[in-house]
């Protein structure tokens, strides 16, 4: 993934998670990354196509983060599963409005 599929998803995230995923063109995520529609439209064939590969993005990046917390060796596991846990239903709270 590139630097400007990065931006648009981390844009996208941002805004879906205000104004809700059915309330967000893709007009008005062109506009908050200053590209042309178009742009977006050779990366992501479709909103929907936006948003399955945002899902993608995030699941990653929980993966990434709950390895971390998994490595660090002064948590004991209840510690370790208890921030796992509290990084899930963030995670999902901040995509609930979707």
């Amino acid at each position: 993934m590139n630097e400007k599929q990065e931006e648009i998803l981390r844009v996208s995230k941002k805004l879906f998670s205000q104004k809700g995923y059915m309330s967000v063109s893709m007009q008005s995520i062109a506009d908050a990354c200053k590209i042309s529609k178009a742009s977006i439209y050779k990366l992501f064939d479709s909103k929907e196509a936006l948003l399955l590969e945002l899902i993608k993005y995030n699941q990653r990046k929980m993966r990434e983060i709950s390895q971390i917390i998994h490595s660090e060796t002064t948590l004991s596991k209840k510690e370790k599963f208890t921030k796992k846990l509290s990084l899930s239903l963030k995670s999902l709270k901040r995509i609930i409005n979707f």
